[in-house]
């Protein structure tokens, strides 16, 4: 029996034990956030699938979004584009980090955006530069809703989150430069 409490004790340890996150990012305000993407869009997430990419090696995912609103920057007329990130599972290979946006069909979501190729884009600053939109909070404003996906900030937040839509339409069209959108 004695040997059975310093086991009990580091079992005990081991599962108040904070998880050490694999990605430590630096916050961004909503002014950077702006500022580092080409496009802010509010849309709903169509479809995600995850490929291999260099050689079978590295899942890629996937996700077509369908645009429902422009709220800054500049993109051409259309009415889908494509989100691709690092991760995912392909060919057996499963890729996950913490700090990766996770899309799911059917969600409504705020993505700020930088353009990579024609029609691809990737999130900014990972989980950061996404918004899940919720349903209407008090006085029928709609919720915005945050998955870091266990990623942790090094150092505090320069300022707390939107906790509305409307709030964050709000910010994005304040920021200097900014071409405000509307419908696409």
């Amino acid at each position: 029996m004695r040997r059975a409490v310093p086991v009990l004790l580091l079992l005990a340890a081991l599962a108040t034990a904070a998880p050490n996150p694999a990605s430590l990012l630096r916050p961004l305000s909503i002014q950077e956030l702006t500022r580092l993407s080409n496009v802010v869009i509010r849309g709903r997430v169509v479809s995600v699938r995850t490929i291999s990419s260099n050689g079978g090696r590295m899942p890629v995912t996937l996700a077509e979004i369908e645009i429902l609103e422009v709220l800054g920057g500049d993109l051409p007329p259309r009415r889908h584009l494509l989100v691709t990130q690092p991760g995912g599972v392909a060919n057996g290979i499963e890729l996950d980090y913490a700090g990766r946006p996770i899309f799911t069909p059917g969600e409504e979501t705020v993505l700020f955006l930088q353009r990579r190729a024609a029609g691809r884009f990737i999130p900014v600053g990972l989980a950061q530069g996404k918004y899940n939109v919720g349903p209407a909070g008090t006085g029928n404003h709609r919720v915005l809703l945050r998955d870091l996906h266990g990623a942790a900030f090094a150092g505090p937040a320069q300022e707390a989150p939107p906790a509305t839509l409307d709030e964050l339409r709000a910010r994005v069209s304040a920021v200097p430069g900014n071409v405000s959108g509307g419908r696409p």
